[in-house]
Parts: C-alpha cells; sequence; structure tokens
C-alpha cells in the first residue's frame, strides 16, 4: 500500500439535485471521515448522521451519499468532506514475533495520513514568516481591530456625508421659500452693469456694478414708477470640503463658496448660467485641480497652501462653457 496523493479534502456546493459526492483519497475507516454542512450564511456544522461512505481503503477514494433520504443539499450551501485522523499509533511490535510488511506499511501510510491533515489545517492557518518574532494570535487580534476601526471610520463618513446632505437640502428648502415669499425668481446675469427693472411700469431702471451685485437677482415687483436705488445681497452657498469630482450648480445660488481638500475636477455646471466659486487650498496645499468640458479657460490655479482663488463659471446652451479663474489678493 501506498499513499500517493496529497488531498485529504474536497468541499463542493450544492444546487438541489446532487446527492452523491466523490472524494478522491485514501481513508482506511469510515470513522476517519468527516462531513460538515455550510449553510447560507457560513455557519458550518458536523454531521452525525445521514449519510453514508463507500470505497474505505481505497487508494483512489470512493463517495459520500448525501442525504440517504430528504432534499439535497440546496445552492448556497455547501458539503466538505475531510479525512480526520486521530493521532494515535496502535501498532505494537513484539520481540522474536511474526513480521507481517502489510501492517508495518499501513501504519506508515497511517502516520503519512496524519502529516497530511495537519498540514491541511496549518495551510488555512495565519502564518508569519520563519524569522518573525510576531504572535499569529496577537497578529490577527490586531488585524481585527483595524477593520473594526475602519468599519466605524466608513460608517461615521457616512453619517458625516448624509448630516451634510441634509444641510444642503435644508439650505435649498430655506432658499426656495425665500424665493416664493419675495414673489421673485433668482437668475445669474453676467455683465458690465446689472439692471433692475420696476415690473409695475416697465420705464424705471436702476443700474448696479457688479461689485454692487454679486448675486443672482430675478424680477422686482415694486410700485408703478418707484426707482430701485439700492444694491441686493444674498448669502454665500457654503460647499464645504471638496476632492474627487464636483458638477457645479447655478441653483445653489451664484456665489459658492468651498475648501480643496484632495485632488478636485471641476465638471461642467449642471445648468445654464453665470456662478462664481470661491474655493481656498486646505492645509498643506499640493492638490491638483482640474476642470474639463470647457471651451475657453483664461487664468492659474495655484496649489499652495491657503491660496483663494475666484473661478467665474459660465454655462451657455448645450454645455458650452466658459471659465476664469482669478488668483485672491489681500485687499
Amino acid at each position: 500500500m501506498t499513499v500517493s496523493s496529497t488531498l485529504s479534502k474536497i468541499t463542493y456546493s450544492g444546487n438541489g439535485v446532487t446527492t452523491q459526492w466523490p472524494f478522491p483519497f485514501k481513508v482506511l475507516s469510515e470513522d476517519e471521515v468527516e462531513l460538515i454542512r455550510t449553510d447560507s450564511d457560513g455557519i458550518e456544522s458536523v454531521l452525525a448522521s445521514g449519510y453514508g461512505i463507500d470505497g474505505i481503503g481505497l487508494d483512489a477514494g470512493g463517495t459520500v451519499a448525501f442525504p440517504i433520504s430528504g432534499e439535497p443539499l440546496p445552492s448556497g450551501e455547501k458539503l466538505t468532506i475531510r479525512r480526520a485522523m486521530p493521532r494515535l499509533q496502535g501498532l505494537d511490535l513484539q520481540n522474536q514475533g511474526g513480521f507481517f510488511p502489510d501492517v508495518v506499511e499501513a501504519q506508515l501510510d497511517r502516520i503519512v495520513m496524519m502529516v497530511q491533515d495537519v498540514e491541511e489545517k496549518i495551510d488555512r492557518s495565519v502564518k508569519v514568516t520563519i524569522s518573525s518574532d510576531d504572535d499569529p494570535d496577537q497578529l490577527v487580534a490586531e488585524l481585527a481591530e483595524k477593520a473594526v476601526s475602519a468599519s466605524a471610520s466608513a460608517a461615521n463618513a457616512a453619517i458625516a456625508d448624509s448630516q451634510a446632505q441634509t444641510a444642503r437640502n435644508a439650505a435649498e428648502a430655506a432658499r426656495d421659500s425665500a424665493l416664493e415669499a419675495a414673489g421673485s425668481v433668482a437668475f445669474p446675469v453676467p455683465s458690465a452693469h446689472i439692471f433692475i427693472q420696476c415690473a409695475a411700469d416697465g420705464e424705471t431702471w436702476s443700474a448696479r456694478t457688479p461689485s454692487e451685485v454679486r448675486v443672482a437677482i430675478g424680477a422686482v415687483y415694486g410700485a408703478a414708477g418707484e426707482q430701485l436705488s439700492v444694491g441686493y445681497s444674498q448669502s454665500v452657498y457654503a460647499l464645504g470640503d471638496l476632492s474627487g469630482t464636483i458638477a457645479p450648480d447655478v441653483h445653489l445660488g451664484a456665489m459658492q463658496e468651498g475648501g480643496i481638500v484632495g485632488d478636485l475636477i471641476i465638471a461642467a455646471p449642471l445648468r445654464d448660467g453665470v456662478m462664481e466659486l470661491r474655493l481656498v487650498n486646505g492645509a498643506g496645499g499640493g492638490h491638483a485641480v482640474v476642470v474639463t468640458d470647457y471651451t475657453t479657460i483664461s487664468g492659474e490655479y495655484d496649489p499652495a497652501d491657503g491660496v483663494a482663488h475666484l473661478f467665474r463659471l459660465t454655462r451657455y446652451g448645450a454645455a458650452k462653457c466658459v471659465l476664469e479663474i482669478a488668483k485672491e489678493t489681500a485687499a
């Protein structure tokens, strides 16, 4: 007898049909075969009954019949067949007794099978390099702790994103309510001057320069003949920390600002209009800012720490976009 295969385990996936499961390795006793059933949740259980085994002692292995009765192993579940040799030596050679080569060889086979069973378990274990001073159990504990920490960080980030989105939604709702209450509609107007027309008679105008009026102003209703002689303002919309890709939305306001905390791609605005986007480089600077889908670009981006830029974004008709970058300087 010889042990010609290094296998000592095989795993099958259920399909709701199969009940015959071959194993391609030698086993010497039915008691030395272990069946493990794994359910769809990954829970494992050792089967004590409900199966039959053929091929005991054959070099080519044999077949497990499972289940003998009842429903076949369903999809999503697994069946593992493994050889589980007791680590015992039962051969007692007597001085001047008979010598039986088959008995000695059978015991040698058992020893090799025990080694294979142990090797199969080691191959599923956490190992360190031969010269390492690390304790495997401590290594596993540290990895588990890091996994928990990473999961908690991801959960906190998701909560923060949700809270930020809630705040943005609330700000947008408040802006829309204010506009509706005022009876006006906001729209961005780029020009050397911004003109405000009284809706009652359409004849009286008041001009304001961009330095005086830096937000979108819609139709303003007043009494007939009333001249509007003051500018109007709007709170700057806070975008928070920015990285990745953003597509500016003029509906959030014509003046928006945020901080650059990572490499940033500024895509084409979502809607036609003009807006000013003030971005301040975060601590450390060095982040790349790339603009996409703009037909004209003027100005340069300075990635240094703390530098602020004013991006003027214009979109008109089928995403034809113009971008102007102005580096902010002290007054």
